[in-house]
């Protein structure tokens, strides 16, 4: 199952949750109705009867429980809007910076680097659950621009480095495979069910305390029954809640197990992981109040359920056995020494090193890849990836000069990183383009960029993109006036020139792109949208690509129509050249973000035969398919060098 077909299932479950919610609704507002009439039935002298008889009594019971349970779920709905930071903060998690000295820490932010580039998703914001001595962690969010990954203190002192590895990717195959938004989505909903038995509880508490309004006759009773029947309604809806999230949680959990193994190699990363939480007595064990609320996040349940079928996550046990068969319960780990699990750890570095480093060829200054090399980094099996694309993400990273890998981890040095990547390939207007910097962000910026310039235009150039994507987490904490300024000072290093190269329009552009995904709060879908009624926008992305690969028109017009027959077979338009490029870009990628997921698998498919139609994939032509992937929500991880041409 690829990425796309993940993504439709992910949306599928997101319907079967919704039908779910409902249905628990229903119950709850029978449930609700039932517990009134026995409480009117007790403390009215006209009895039961009188009220029963009354449609309106009980419409507007019925209408008033519609109301709480709808406004809690609006209300925590609409606090999680600014997606997976609230959710990690709301669990006591204490933000990270990428630039730690810290040794475990350090550790940490390196394994997210290196999965982040394995996935091709940009770099999420990480958390450290401080408190909590359990071995557990989560990935929250709407979507990779707001997501964040969370990783409790005992994880970090109990884990081995492959065991926190496994665990990391884990928690990258739910962003990857959509279930992250579900997850978040499920959180609000769910809340609004729980809402009663708060009510009721409410009402138990005040009852004891105050004479009761509505009956005169018994002091505090009245509240005490009321109370007591929401409290009772109020637990069949946690008990509907913690059964719809079992339901939709724990077939993923054994998916995810899966992919973490398939990316990493390594079966007893993962498995050592959950070995250690069945052998220490911490386990997996959270003291934080809203456990509750994410379960159905976590790599492993924060908590007990004395009945099985309402636990959110399948058994250890069984998680074990499905990674490896032989297990055997007796050897169950008993964990290492706090504080020293992550001990050697490199502070710019990952600990890893392949003994034959797979990326030496990045000394060299090859421009052109194979073109299955893109597709098939694209169009991947999610549950099983290609088995080196975690060793070939570390490598990568062992490719980046430090310099700019600190830029890039450094809230005080991101911004200068990508006028420097910008300016590592220009030649024409060098010094026109440093005065630009100086007079848009300052003489203090200037020496920033200045400095990291030598190593900039050492970088190789496929990991330029990969680089401006693990610079995000860091760039996501810069104050919204700074990154303003930045946005305004690439465009107009762009317009110094009047013309804009096909890495420049990339890189500015998968900028923005990744800034308003961090605006876009609450996660909100567009209607989705079948090829026929973005047949102007894929003229547009068609011509554009054929026109940038292919040297002469008549080329360009053979690889227009090779590619735009395949995802538009039955009306082929003609080939015309895009006489703004540029506009042409920006006008249609918005338009094609709203495809159907199924749609876009076989546009990009269709856009690599375009340009690749020469025989040859480009440096240009890889990067304007990585930028167009990129808008279209679609990872797409480096070029192997295996692959390479």
């Amino acid at each position: 199952m690829n990425f796309f077909e993940h993504q439709d299932r992910a949306r599928r479950n997101t319907r079967r949750l919704v039908l779910l919610f409902l249905l628990a609704v229903l119950l709850i507002v029978l449930a609700v109705n039932l517990a009134v009439g026995v409480f009117l039935f007790s403390f009215f002298e006209s009895g039961f009867q009188g009220l029963n008889a009354s449609v309106k009594a009980h419409g507007t019971v019925s209408l008033l429980t519609l109301l709480i349970i709808g406004g809690a779920s609006w209300y925590r709905m609409s606090r999680l809007r600014s997606g997976g930071d609230m959710v990690a903060t709301g669990m006591g998690g204490t933000w990270v910076d990428p630039d730690s000295d810290d040794p475990l820490l350090r550790r940490l932010c390196n394994v997210v680097e290196e999965m982040s580039i394995a996935s091709g998703l940009p770099t999420p914001h990480i958390y450290v659950l401080e408190s909590e001595k359990g071995i557990n962690a989560f990935a929250a969010g709407y979507m990779p621009e707001d997501a964040a990954v969370a990783v409790s203190r005992g994880a970090l002192e109990s884990l081995s480095r492959d065991e926190l590895q496994g665990v990391i990717a884990h928690e990258f195959t739910h962003i990857l495979n959509g279930d992250m938004r579900m997850n978040i989505r499920m959180m609000g909903l769910l809340y609004g069910i729980l809402a009663i038995s708060v009510i009721g509880r409410g009402l138990l508490y005040s009852g004891g305390r105050r004479r009761s309004v509505i009956s005169s006759r018994k002091e505090g009773g009245g509240g005490h029954i009321l109370g007591l029947a929401l409290l009772l309604v109020g637990y069949i809806g946690v008990i509907l809640g913690r059964l719809i999230k079992a339901g939709v949680s724990r077939q993923r959990e054994f998916l995810a197990d899966a992919s973490a193994v398939q990316f990493t190699r390594n079966p007893d990363g993962i498995g050592g992981a959950l070995k250690k939480i069945a052998g220490l007595s911490a386990g997996s064990h959270l003291k934080a109040a809203d456990r509750e609320e994410v379960s159905h996040m976590l790599f492993a349940s924060g908590q007990s359920f004395w009945i099985s079928m309402l636990a959110t996550h399948p058994p250890v046990e069984e998680r074990i056995k499905a990674i490896d068969p032989l297990f055997r319960p007796e050897e169950m780990k008993v964990g290492v020494a706090p504080g020293t699990a992550g001990a050697g750890e490199g502070r710019g570095r990952s600990a890893f090193r392949s003994s034959d480093d797979p990326w030496a060829f990045l000394t060299g200054k090859r421009e052109t890849v194979a073109a299955s090399s893109f597709s098939e980094a694209v169009l991947q099996d999610v549950e099983a990836p290609p088995p080196d694309r975690l060793t070939h993400a570390v490598s990568a990273m062992t490719a980046i000069p430090d310099p700019l890998l600190h830029a890039a981890r450094s809230v005080k040095g991101v911004s200068a990183l990508f006028p420097a990547l910008f300016l590592a390939r220009e030649r024409d207007m060098m010094a026109e383009q440093l005065e630009k910097v100086a007079s848009v962000m300052g003489e203090a910026r200037l020496r920033q960029v200045e400095g990291l310039l030598p190593q900039a235009r050492k970088l190789h150039p496929l990991l330029s993109l990969p680089l401006s994507d693990l610079a995000f987490s860091s760039l996501r904490q810069v104050d919204r006036e700074e990154k303003r300024i930045l946005v305004k000072l690439m465009d107009a290093m762009v317009m110094l020139d009047g013309k804009m190269t096909v890495f420049e329009y990339c890189l500015v552009r998968l900028l923005k792109h990744r800034m308003e995904g961090m605006e876009r709060t609450g996660g909100t879908e567009r209607k989705r949208y079948g090829r026929g009624q973005c047949r102007d926008a894929l003229v547009r992305i068609f011509s554009v690509l054929a026109w940038q690969g292919h040297e002469s028109e008549i080329l360009a017009r053979r690889a227009f129509m090779a590619g735009i027959s395949r995802i538009l077979p039955m009306d082929v338009p003609p080939y015309g050249v895009p006489l703004d490029w540029t506009g042409d870009m920006d006008r249609a990628l918005p338009v094609l973000e709203v495809l159907d997921m199924t749609t876009k698998g076989e546009l990009i498919q269709a856009l690599v035969i375009t340009a690749s139609h020469d025989g040859r994939l480009s440096l240009e032509e890889a990067e304007l398919l990585r930028t167009i992937c990129a808008c279209l929500h679609v990872p797409v991880p480096p070029v192997l060098p295996q692959l390479t041409a």
